[in-house]
């Protein structure tokens, strides 16, 4: 049971990842049915194959019967991984309370207290014309960063609650597979552990 309950909270948590991207896609001027939005979200996971899972970044691109330009996939898949990227720091905080950083408690409030700092400032446009100021343009636009401030910008309180359920949900699904297997672990650090890992793979 702990298997099949494992993959309905991985499924939950596509779900709203996905519900996510509609939300964005819809703001760029594209509207979707939540259903048909969801088909397109999931078929872009043929494209996780792909270098760095860049090919994820080319889903608009399966939106009929008039897929999204080029630049507007991009910049909803920039703002998809960096708000994951801030979702996964925040939710893998805890994992400080245990070896080999037991102990630093100090360290995991200041983690705590950046995280939600930029997370923050991520709804702020002034924060965004600081950050992007010290990027090149040409690289502005390559990635579509204009376009991903206003997706991140978008129902602010929607996105960031989807996103940090959605990452929540695969962290208890890694705990369930840990009881499965018989390891002894809570639920906290084994969600915060699978948030540091996936952190880092983010960040890579």
């Amino acid at each position: 049971w702990e298997g099949g309950l494992a993959a309905v909270l991985c499924l939950f948590s596509y779900g709203l990842r996905g519900q996510r991207w509609r939300l964005w896609v819809t703001n760029c001027g594209h509207p979707t049915s939540w259903r048909y939005g969801l088909r397109v979200y999931l078929a872009g996971y043929s494209l996780t194959p792909t270098p760095g899972n860049l090919g994820e970044a080319a889903r608009g691109l399966l939106v009929r019967p008039t897929p999204l330009p080029t630049s507007t996939s991009v910049a909803v898949f920039a703002a998809e991984r960096l708000q994951d990227l801030l979702g996964l720091m925040l939710l893998a905080v805890p994992a400080v309370a245990w070896a080999p950083f037991e102990g630093a408690v100090p360290l995991a409030l200041v983690l705590s207290l950046l995280t939600l700092v930029a997370i923050g400032l991520s709804a702020q446009p002034w924060a965004w014309q600081w950050a992007l100021r010290w990027i090149p343009l040409k690289v502005q636009h390559l990635l579509g960063l204009e376009q991903a401030q206003q997706c991140m910008q978008t129902r602010c309180a929607l996105s960031w609650t989807l996103t940090l359920l959605a990452w929540s949900a695969q962290g208890l699904a890694v705990w369930l597979m840990c009881h499965h297997h018989g390891l002894s672990i809570g639920v906290l650090q084994a969600s915060s552990w699978y948030a540091l890992s996936m952190r880092s793979e983010e960040h890579t």
